[in-house]
């Protein structure tokens, strides 16, 4: 997740949208590490990524939060 804080501003487009899932991912699933992903999600703030179709603005605080006032919902089967 350091990885992620250090280098998500220079990474292309994609790479970005991949680590901002990431980290959501980890904060709503790791109990464990949901402080650390929300301490990051803070200190990246609005993400900004430009899609085909239009830039989009991401944020991953307010979808970390909202996986933990769900509940920690671990999935028992991934589906490609």
């Amino acid at each position: 997740m350091h990885r992620v804080k250090k280098e998500i501003a220079s990474s292309g487009n994609r790479v970005r949208y991949t680590m901002n899932v990431f980290i959501i991912s980890v904060g709503g699933y790791v109990k464990a590490l949901s402080a650390e992903a929300i301490k990051i999600g803070k200190s990246i703030g609005h993400l900004t990524i430009d899609s085909t179709a239009q830039p989009a603005k991401y944020r991953m605080l307010p979808a970390i939060q909202k996986m933990i006032s769900k509940g920690y919902k671990k999935k028992k089967m991934a589906r490609c």
